[in-house]
């Protein structure tokens, strides 16, 4: 419990705005919570969303979702009332993992979509990279790990698993599009640009091509965010 208060006094207290504005080019603030919202406390709204999960531990990390959305509503002025919020979201986003949630926002007006995901740390077998990295990553990869003698660690696995979630989440277009879909750079830094694999159908005109992320590795957690660029 310790940790959990540490790391999100850490990330309230703003001790990332400075990190994220350089790499993001935006003023984000985010909000932590480790512990689900009372269902006493629900708008009629939100508890209409509540009952429609079925399995008792997607009800709690929704409420825990909801503790940390309203944290962050609350500390930006805005309504407590989460019902009508849909992800992906222009200047929003939610993560949860290892019985912690975390929301971000994003204060620039109007947002290009924003994306957050959060993983506890955890074992990551090198075959699960294909679920999430092209193969110009993966060779990416394999040519410097050939230089440095060793394979990606697993933490490294993980760090580019949670920018690819993040990468997917700030992606307004994101519909039937997958984590392979969005490829960075270079997956061996934890702060760069990204965007979408060649010949991709872009979809809408105003759909974003372009995107910057930022990893972080925090007392047992792997954070990323990540925004579009219109």
């Amino acid at each position: 419990m310790e940790t959990l208060n540490g790391v999100a006094a850490y990330l309230e207290e703003g001790g990332l705005i400075g990190e994220w504005r350089l790499a993001l080019g935006l003023e984000v603030r985010a909000a932590a919570a480790f512990a689900p919202l009372s269902v006493d406390l629900l708008t009629p709204g939100e508890l209409a969303r509540y009952r429609n999960l079925s399995a008792t531990s997607r009800r709690r990390d929704w409420l825990t979702g909801r503790a940390a959305l309203r944290k962050l509503l609350r500390r930006l002025d805005l309504g407590p009332d989460t019902a009508s919020l849909e992800f992906p979201a222009a200047n929003l986003s939610l993560t949860h993992s290892g019985g912690m949630a975390v929301a971000v926002a994003c204060l620039d007006a109007p947002g290009p979509g924003l994306g957050v995901d959060l993983e506890a740390e955890r074992p990551m077998r090198p075959e699960a990279a294909r679920f999430f990295l092209g193969e110009d990553e993966m060779a990416k990869l394999n040519g410097r790990n050939a230089m440095d003698g060793g394979a990606e660690s697993e933490e490294g696995l993980l760090r580019l698993w949670t920018a690819k979630e993040a990468l997917f989440k700030a992606d307004m277009d994101n519909r039937n599009r997958v984590l392979t879909d969005y490829r960075v750079a270079d997956p061996m830094v934890r702060r760069g640009k990204a965007g979408l694999r060649p010949g991709l159908d872009t979809g809408a005109p105003e759909a974003a091509r372009e995107f910057r992320y930022i990893s972080h590795r925090l007392a047992g957690w792997h954070l990323s965010l990540a925004a579009a660029v219109l």
